[in-house]
């Protein structure tokens, strides 16, 4: 499945809020940049949509906005706790960055994820 590109105007803003936040860090998601605090991701750019993941409170706030939706990446498959930001909003900086304020502060209260267990390498001849 080919993802889309990601818009470079929208992946600027998402930069843009990078040097204020030394615990953020850039990593690509689906081809596309993604913001993460630690492990858990949090923002990022998909195509046309800049995406957050919001609290269940800040979501339905953010949904009530004209162009705001679901972040569903593959058809019919939305990721839980994130939104898209239309360009006109997420393209508005102080909007932006009062989002993201909001989506790292979610981030933070998220538990530390567990330890995957290290693959032997080997099958199970079941």
């Amino acid at each position: 499945m080919a993802f889309p590109s990601p818009d470079p105007s929208l992946c600027a803003a998402l930069a843009e809020l990078l040097p204020d936040r030394p615990d953020v860090s850039s990593r690509k998601m689906f081809g596309c940049p993604a913001l993460f605090l630690g492990e858990h991701m949090f923002g990022g750019v998909f195509g046309d949509c800049l995406n957050l993941r919001l609290s269940e409170a800040d979501r339905a706030e953010a949904l009530t906005l004209p162009g705001v939706h679901p972040f569903v990446p593959n058809e019919g498959r939305p990721m839980r706790e994130y939104i898209c930001l239309p360009p006109e909003l997420a393209l508005e900086p102080s909007a932006l960055a009062a989002w993201a304020d909001r989506a790292i502060a979610y981030a933070r209260t998220l538990p530390a994820k567990r330890p995957r267990p290290k693959s032997s390498g080997k099958r199970s001849a079941d």
